[in-house]
Order: structure tokens, then sequence, then C-alpha cells
């Protein structure tokens, strides 16, 4: 594949043309490398990629969240689509996955689809479909029609829980998530791990200084044995805005749910969320310990009657709590 020198009076720099799913994996050669998609890449072949002796493992992540490992240059999708990922990892020697493991560099205008990633630990992994532990930025990136899956290892409980979502497992430090979405896709954490995160965009949005603006889940099935969910994202400490959870379902065995986030530590504005909280606590917020503006939640699709279910933050409204046809009116807004 063709290289593109550096143009340093320009915002142009190296790029590497990426055709097919072999020189996609190739980047784990040159972390810091600016990559460009030309076309779709089929990965279905990575169903019989790196067999072990007993199973096909699959696609090998790219970086992971140790310093000095991660992926810290750039990949531009170009607006094409990465389908038939597959990953199948078992008491795994690395604790994060999906086509990123570990990223701080950026990440733009690719889409993932039909892809499958099946993790068995007993640590806490990070795991989503784009990247398990993200530093860097997300942006007009998507994930759908696929299966992110967390299970017990041997009948091991996750030591502290996975972090998993459709997009990311988690975000940290100063890292951005903009104009991106999940769609009819499934998220499943069996672990009863006390960290366990689970969300349909995002695991775990930590520190705050995150950002997650103009993003949603929509249509998503996200479900944790015991552990805390939420529609768009479990937990946030950062920066939420200007995004929902739309449709699509929020299972779990204990009582840990949020129909947008379980647990809110952070701000959130201009935000809404329609999605069905099958046992939870709060049809926008599970826990409310940060603070919420400008947002709204349907209280018909939700089968939640209260905004939080606990609130020691501020902005918890029960009269933001709306009908289904009073969600599709701008008057309501």
């Amino acid at each position: 594949y063709e290289i593109y020198q550096c143009d340093w009076s320009s915002d142009v720099c190296s790029s590497d043309l990426i055709t097919n799913c072999t020189q996609l994996q190739e980047m784990e050669n040159n972390l810091t490398a600016y990559y460009i998609l030309v076309n779709n890449i089929d990965c279905s072949a990575t169903s019989t990629w790196n067999h072990n002796g007993s199973q096909y493992r699959g696609w090998e992540p790219i970086g992971n969240r140790t310093t000095g490992y991660r992926f810290t240059g750039s990949l531009d999708g170009n607006d094409y689509v990465i389908t038939g990922l597959f990953i199948n990892r078992k008491q795994s020697t690395r604790d994060d996955f999906g086509l990123f493991g570990g990223s701080s560099g950026n990440i733009s205008n690719v889409g993932l689809e039909n892809g499958r990633i099946y993790v068995s630990h007993d640590s806490n992994p990070y795991i989503g479909g784009l990247v398990g532990y993200n530093l860097g930025t997300i942006s007009y990136s998507h994930v759908k029609n696929s299966t992110i899956f967390a299970s017990t290892y041997e009948g091991v409980f996750f030591l502290d829980g996975a972090l998993i979502g459709g997009l990311t497992g988690s975000v940290e430090g100063n890292s951005k998530i903009i104009n991106s979405y999940v769609e009819n896709s499934s998220v499943y954490s069996s672990s009863s791990g006390g960290l366990d995160f689970a969300g349909g965009l995002v695991g775990y949005s930590s520190g705050t200084k995150t950002v997650i603006n103009m993003s949603y889940s929509h249509n998503n099935t996200i479900e944790s044995v015991l552990g805390s969910v939420g529609g768009l994202i479990a937990r946030d400490d950062g920066n939420i805005s200007n995004s929902y959870s739309k449709g699509g379902m929020i299972i779990t065995t204990g009582t840990y749910a949020g129909g947008l986030v379980y647990q809110n530590n952070g701000k959130i504005s201009k935000s809404y969320s329609t999605t069905n909280v099958t046992v939870g606590t709060g049809g926008l917020i599970g826990v409310n310990a940060g603070s919420i503006s400008a947002s709204y939640w349907d209280n018909e699709t939700s089968n939640q009657t209260v905004m939080c279910g606990v609130e020691t933050g501020s902005g918890c409204n029960n009269s933001h709590g709306k009908t289904t046809a009073q969600m599709k009116q701008q008057a309501t807004f």
C-alpha cells in the first residue's frame, strides 16, 4: 500500500492507505502513523485468525492501555465501514479489547458493523467495539449490529468487574467522543464485581475533563448481572451534552440502572432518554451526585416515574418526565 510523506506546510502528514483487513491489522507495527481507509474493509476472515490449539482468538487489538504501547496516531475511516471483526479471548494476558485495545490518538469517520467480541476474564477488562481503553478522541464514528460480550472465566467472577460499552469501555483524562453512536447492538456483562459498568455507548467516563457531545445509543440491549447499567453511559464523572439514549432495553438482575446514566458525578445538559429500564431507579439517572440541566425522559417507554432514583447533587426534576407524545413536540424542550 502507498505511503504519502508529510507536508509540514499543511495539516497533511504521512498516510498509510488501508485497503484490506490484513493491512488494518498491521497498524500494530506502527502505533504513531496516520492511516486512512480507502474502501470498506471485510474482516470476517478474523474468525479463523490466531488459533492457539484450542480456539480461534481472532483479531489482535491495536495497542494496549499501557503507557508507551497505546495507539497515538490517527485513523480516518473516510466514512467507510469495517465489517465482521471477531475477537474471542479467554483468560488473556491483556485486559483491553476492541478494534483498538488502548488509544490516545484520533479515530474518526469509521464504522464497525456486524462485529463479535467475546471476552472471558477473571480480572477487570476494558471492552468496547472500537476501543477498549480510550484516552484520545473518537469522532463521527459508529458501531452497529454488533455483540460485545463479557463473561466470567471458568466460574470465577471478575475481581473488580468489567468496563464495557458499545463504542468504548472507558474514556479517561481529556478524551472526547463527538458525533458518534451505537445502534442495534448488544452489550452484556455477567460480572458481579463492584466496579462493573455497562453502557450502550461507554462503560465508564472517568475524569472531570472528559467530553461526550452529540452522541447517542439507539435500540441497543444493555445487560449486566448485578452491575451498574446506563442506556448511554453506566458511570459519568465528566461532561455529557446534546446526547441521548433512545429505544432499546436495559436489563439487570440488580437495581443499578438509569435510562441515560446510572451514576452521574459530572455534568449533564440538553440530553434525554426514552430507553426501557426494566429494573432500575431512575428514568434518566439512577444516582445523581452531579448536576443536570435541560434534560428529559419518556415516563411511558422507560417504565420509570422519577427522573433520578437517588439525588445528592442538583437538577433532578420529576416534571421533566414527559409522555411519548410530548417527547415528540419541540415545545417540550
